[in-house]
């Protein structure tokens, strides 16, 4: 399984040129992402162009109204090429989802949807501690959230806190007192994402998403970073599989000697295992099992990218360990904890249904 025998003609030609854009556009700009820890305004343009924010979106919001799997596709394509890129889309749609739900966000909404104003997704890492206090509508927000995008140049923060009422989605403008967002000065991976700790002190928002909203929010920010991570693992693999073929020794190509085999072969196995559960999962968005689908393709996606990523990096030797070769960015990438939507000890416990 993977999520073509999922997409129509129409999905598919979309799928198409979303891939043909991260090989066109998306891989010319990787480097000077890498170099600045920044991202191409021009690339988020093109995103927009393509109207990939919107894509989710029903079409009486001004979006296409194609559903999960087609998004979810969308960000494992733009991760094959630069998971930073897909890791635009990813926090972006999980902002324009949470926005749904408040209709006097409308003119955000709408910014946000043609790529013009970014939305930062600060979601609740499970050992930090973030406190709230609100009324029906209004929320004050005091802790610390780590890995969120957009330093700089957000627009606002969707973030999740909790009070004695329970969890709820708080979106905060970027130019409300009390709001710091500070850029890592070189973050482990995803250096085109504009990563930073985000730092509230008393800060002022409006509650936007509680109870099933909140969750079908988080549920869908799983999936999206699932995909992302599989399409991670599935860009190294691919740039393994070249350098295999091309690369001599004793004679003859490395990919003729069992033990590059093996390694590809395992790389391959859980590449292609992630996108499969992955595609499941964003096909039963929205249904029962819905929610458990998406905890299992992200717990699967914490360890296996990684695992598969290395895998292909010893396929490089010394040389994987080299910026002159992609093998150790698609390693630093796989690392990517995601921006709070999964906490590795509530979903096993959920998983278990313990």
């Amino acid at each position: 399984m993977s999520f073509l025998p999922l997409l129509n003609e129409e999905q598919r030609m979309l799928h198409e040129a979303v891939a043909g854009f991260a090989t066109d556009v998306v891989a010319p700009s990787v480097a000077a992402c890498e170099h600045s820890m920044g991202f191409s305004q021009a690339v988020v343009a093109e995103m927009s162009a393509l109207g990939l924010f919107a894509v989710t979106l029903p079409e009486d919001r001004g979006g296409a109204g194609a559903g999960f799997v087609v998004h979810a596709a969308a960000v494992h394509a733009l991760a094959q090429v630069q998971g930073a890129c897909a890791g635009i889309l990813a926090a972006q749609v999980i902002g324009l989802e949470a926005l749904q739900h408040c209709a006097a966000e409308n003119k955000l909404f709408d910014a946000a949807a043609q790529g013009t104003a970014l939305i930062a997704p600060a979601l609740r890492h499970g050992g930090q501690q973030v406190q709230m206090s609100r009324t029906s509508s209004a929320a004050m927000v005091t802790g610390v959230f780590h890995c969120v995008p957009f330093a700089g140049v957000a627009a606002a923060y969707v973030v999740e806190a909790r009070d004695a009422q329970g969890a709820a989605l708080v979106l905060i403008r970027a130019g409300t007192p009390g709001v710091q967002h500070a850029r890592a000065s070189e973050p482990l991976g995803m250096h085109g994402l504009a990563l930073g700790a985000l730092h509230l002190h008393d800060a002022s928002g409006t509650v936007i998403a509680t109870g099933a909203a909140l969750e079908s929010v988080l549920s869908g920010g799983r999936i999206a970073v699932a995909s992302l991570l599989g399409g991670v693992a599935q860009g190294a693999l691919g740039h393994a599989r070249r350098y295999a073929d091309e690369r001599e020794q004793f004679g003859h190509a490395i990919i003729n000697f069992g033990g590059v085999q093996e390694r590809i072969a395992r790389a391959s196995v859980r590449a292609a295992a992630l996108e499969a559960l992955t595609a499941c999962a964003a096909a039963a968005r929205g249904e029962q099992t819905g929610a458990h689908a998406a905890l299992q393709a992200r717990t699967l996606a914490a360890t296996e990218a990684v695992l598969a990523a290395d895998d292909c990096l010893q396929v490089f030797g010394g040389f994987g360990l080299s910026r002159e070769y992609p093998a150790e960015r698609y390693l630093r990438d796989a690392r990517f904890i995601g921006f709070g939507e999964y906490d590795a000890a509530r979903a096993h416990s959920a998983l278990i249904g313990a």
